[in-house]
């Protein structure tokens, strides 16, 4: 037979046709490939190991443990973490996400960040997509639905403009069930799924985007729902969420499915443990780096601090933080001896709508050296505020 290309000099192949057996795929070599098409519809800052995400805080060796492994032994496909601001809802979900990683469970993550530079981080847009990406790079799922994914963005190149229960059930759905119908069984696969969730709460003036904010989170879970009560989904998702309102109707959302279980950290009876050998250990570091005496800071310091933080991680950070910087400053540092507790408040610090006696003061340096750095009232702190309180 004849070649028409023979010594052919001068020419270039515009577009072609790839036939792989049992199916027809078309590609145009001048257009983008499916995978070029699921890389521009990520967002790479939200995966748990991002370089967005190096500076997160995660949980301190030797505490959480307790509530990590109820997260690992609960057999729901959902598990909601529920928490108010400053419990460590961040820590946590980012250590779990680790933990997933290094037992080879980690199936996706997607950390949305209502201060990221990232604007895909904080938008429902690039939820799915990134989660598509992690199981097709995923080396134990590429080899059974990397080609079905790849096939269905093919077949269908708009899908990323589709909601998100059409694009849970062209890129996730339908592959998991085609290799289902194949007899592929995912025993040894990932199992976790974590989608952290960091709401953006309006202020009276903001209602319209609160409740555009809320309705987005709202159809983020009846996706997820969505897919935790489909047969083929062999994933368990970790979803968290705010104790308190706006999120009150998305608890509701998951709690009234029997899916799903809920584990709440307010109140649990190991927090204080937790934080105490959190500061322990924290006080133990700066200890060593300024040679202080080994007595320093004295035990009921610690408890004062432990006390005073109410639970909240976010803030006992910030003073761990503050007492560092302090130190290194030559400000005087916590006493090696007992001190009485403060028992008023200075009046610059005082919150004249909040009783007396629920209002608490963060010191970090002894009581001759007062600095209040927080007056906790239970609310959320001004957004000129909020920063210095996030932990590093």
């Amino acid at each position: 037979m004849a070649s028409y290309i023979t010594d052919a000099q001068q020419f270039k192949i515009d577009s072609f046709l790839a036939l792989p057996q049992g199916n027809a795929i078309v590609y145009n070599g001048r257009g983008k490939s499916p995978l070029e098409r699921l890389e521009e519809n990520i967002a790479p800052g939200a995966m748990h190991n991002s370089s967005e995400r190096c500076d997160a805080p995660k949980c301190h060796p030797q505490t959480r443990i307790a509530l990590q492994r109820d997260i690992f032994a609960t057999l729901k496909r959902i598990v909601l973490l529920k928490g108010a601001k400053g419990t460590g809802k961040t820590a946590i979900a980012g250590s779990i996400a680790d933990i997933s990683q290094e037992r080879g469970l980690l199936a996706g993550s997607f950390f949305f960040s209502s201060v990221s530079k990232s604007a895909n981080r904080r938008s429902k847009r690039y939820l799915i997509a990134t989660l598509t990406y992690q199981l097709w790079q995923h080396p134990a799922l590429r080899q059974h639905i990397g080609q079905r994914i790849l096939s269905a963005i093919e077949y269908d190149p708009v899908i990323f403009t589709r909601g998100m229960k059409a694009q849970m059930e062209e890129l996730i759905l339908e592959p998991l069930r085609a290799i289902q119908v194949a007899g592929v069984v995912l025993s040894n696969g990932p199992r976790v799924i974590i989608q952290y969730h960091d709401p953006t709460l309006g202020s009276p003036s903001q209602g319209q985007a609160q409740r555009a904010n809320e309705d987005d989170q709202l159809d983020i879970l009846r996706v997820l729902l969505h897919a935790a009560a489909s047969p083929v989904f062999p994933f368990r998702i970790i979803v968290t969420s705010r104790s308190e309102a706006p999120s009150i109707a998305i608890s509701e959302c998951l709690e009234a499915n029997p899916i799903t279980v809920d584990i709440s950290l307010d109140g649990r009876p190991d927090t204080d443990a937790d934080m105490t050998a959190f500061l322990v250990a924290r006080f133990a570091e700066i200890q060593r780096r300024h040679s202080l005496p080994l007595n320093w800071p004295h035990q009921g310091y610690i408890l004062q601090l432990v006390a005073n933080a109410a639970g909240s991680f976010r803030l006992a950070s910030a003073t761990m933080r503050n007492i560092s910087e302090n130190t290194t400053r030559g400000v005087p540092v916590p006493p090696t001896q007992p001190q009485e507790p403060p028992d008023s408040i200075p009046d610059e610090g005082k919150d004249p709508e909040q009783p007396k006696q629920k209002q608490q003061v963060r010191w970090d340096v002894e009581p001759s050296q007062r600095i209040p750095m927080q007056v906790s009232t239970g609310e959320r702190p001004a957004d000129n505020q909020a920063k210095k309180f996030v932990p590093r």
